[in-house]
């Protein structure tokens, strides 16, 4: 049904919402606003318990919500500015705003439960509040907005069972077969809304339109998501197509303009003939004009939980945005942290930059003889990552090594293939040297996979140690210099002939030992 409903509408598939995350999601929908303007940034309020705890708990919680919804009712939503084109409008399904009346709906289901209560019935057990209120409209000879809003696809994944069993012998796991089967069961129902406009003959003048609040990855593992999916400022949390259909009016097909949630509210206004309120930050998708006028488009992901209703910074962790092809996410500076790096970079500790505070008379000297390049950068802020582009020259995501190896799974840096040791497909600078008649050896932290693999890699010689923090060389404070020993060893005897020696030292890393004398 959702695949009739793509064939029959104009589709954006480089569709996104701002946020990730459904709360704010579903009020920049609404409302045609970012989450720092309407202030619903996350789901639930700092103070208190929605799931129920102490008679305190939740009283501190519905005082939170009563703030957040305080500023929500500071912008005008859809269904309060097509009143007053005199439509009549209908919420069902997820709603956080408190009582439907808040969004300026004539009729709805929701009384004021965290996010939906009674409307969440929708789509689950009935689809007759939205044919009835139809019908009124009908009678009434008057136009009307209906917002379908089914807690589904989402948890709880308690599809019918004839759906578990249909898509268990095909998903890698139960908990994905029931997410895939409450997929359909959404499917189904839009099927029966398509169905009934179509009985109605209400489809040539009703305007049909597709969205999703947040992406959800489900984990094979569990019932929750994988880590680049809801909340994230990846793909699978914030991508979604965008499907607008009226037969008759709009010609069916697939446009790969960039498109946003936030466009919703001045398209569905202009095809309503209503006054679009000033500043709305989207467009119309239906104006060609400005669909080619667009560079790019904006969005911002928040804590679930708010740290402070009133301020939207408080709460932020990425900002990001897309261009073309490419996509920006910046991650918020910690709380308080003031200028960015960039801004206010201190220098680099060593004394050949100008640095009094340490003692590095040696590595002053090598400065000294050689060119120096003070706006070097390392590929990535973790150790193992940083190692796989240095002795392959490539990205490490590309490498597919973004955390120390034997590093959490769940870290945020982790795309889903996260491997762990370097690929024996990856060609090392070691390997092509000593294809072209050098000799090759490394002397020191590997932490690439095991310490076996570096012949693999191209290196002839090794003395070096792996893998995890912790695991590596005993606590003596004269290890570098061992090191340091046996590199000199292996290029003295090499002297005559081509070389390439890597030295990757474990100073000044974990544990902090030195000589007493230097302390």
């Amino acid at each position: 049904h959702l695949d009739r409903l793509a064939r029959e509408s104009r589709v954006f598939p480089r569709g996104y919402v701002p946020s990730s995350l459904c709360c704010p999601s579903l009020a920049s929908i609404i409302t045609g606003r970012y989450p720092h303007e309407h202030r619903i940034c996350g789901n639930d309020p700092p103070d208190g318990n929605p799931f129920g705890g102490s008679p305190a708990e939740r009283a501190a919680f519905r005082a939170g919500r009563a703030r957040m919804n305080d500023h929500f009712a500071e912008w005008p939503a859809l269904p309060a500015l097509l009143a007053r084109r005199g439509y009549a409008s209908l919420q069902t399904g997820k709603w956080w705003q408190g009582d439907f009346t808040r969004g300026g709906f004539t009729e709805g289901m929701t009384k004021g439960e965290r996010h939906g209560d009674a409307g969440l019935a929708i789509g689950r057990t009935t689809m007759q509040p939205i044919y009835d209120f139809i019908a009124r409209c009908r009678g009434d000879n008057r136009p009307f907005f209906v917002w379908y809003a089914p807690m589904l696809p989402h948890d709880p994944h308690d599809p019918p069972r004839e759906l578990v069993d249909h898509y268990a012998s095909t998903a890698p796991s139960i908990h994905v077969a029931r997410y895939w089967g409450n997929v359909e069961r959404f499917d189904r129902t839009v099927g029966d809304l398509l169905d009934h406009l179509d009985r109605e003959k209400l489809a040539a003048d009703t305007l049909v339109v597709y969205v999703t609040d947040n992406g959800w990855l489900q984990n094979p593992a569990d019932k929750r998501c994988l880590p680049r999916s809801k909340t994230s400022p990846y793909e699978g949390g914030l991508r979604t197509p965008i499907m607008l259909r009226q037969p008759g009016t709009i010609e069916p097909g697939s446009s790969d303009a960039l498109a946003t949630s936030l466009d919703i509210a001045p398209t569905v206004l202009a095809a309503c003939g209503a006054e679009l309120p000033a500043g709305l930050p989207g467009i119309n998708l239906l104006d060609a004009a400005a669909l080619t006028a667009r560079r790019q488009i904006f969005g911002e992901c928040f804590t679930h939980t708010l740290v402070d209703i009133d301020d939207p910074g408080r709460s932020l962790m990425w900002r990001w945005t897309i261009r073309d092809r490419w996509k920006l996410v910046v991650p918020a500076p910690a709380d308080g942290a003031g200028a960015p790096a960039w801004e206010g970079r201190l220098p680099d500790p060593e004394g050949c930059t100008g640095s009094t505070f340490y003692r590095t008379p040696a590595i002053d000297a090598l400065a000294a003889a050689g060119m120096r390049f003070t706006r070097a950068y390392a590929a990535c802020p973790v150790c193992s990552p940083t190692r796989a582009a240095l002795v392959t020259g490539r990205h490490p995501a590309r490498v597919g090594i973004t955390n120390f190896l034997v590093g959490n799974r769940r870290g945020k840096l982790l795309p889903a293939d996260y491997l762990h040791a370097l690929p024996d497909a990856e060609v090392t600078v070691a390997e092509l040297l000593k294809a072209g008649g050098h000799a090759t050896g490394v002397f020191g932290k590997w932490h690439l996979g095991p310490p076996q693999d570096v012949a693999r890699h191209g290196f002839q010689v090794a003395a070096s140690t792996n893998v995890a923090p912790g695991s590596g060389p005993p606590d003596d404070p004269m290890h570098g210099r061992a090191i340091a020993r046996q590199a000199a060893a292996f290029i003295e005897s090499h002297r005559d002939g081509p070389f390439f020696c890597y030295v990757p030292t474990h100073s000044v890393h974990v544990p902090l030992k030195a000589r007493v004398d230097l302390l």
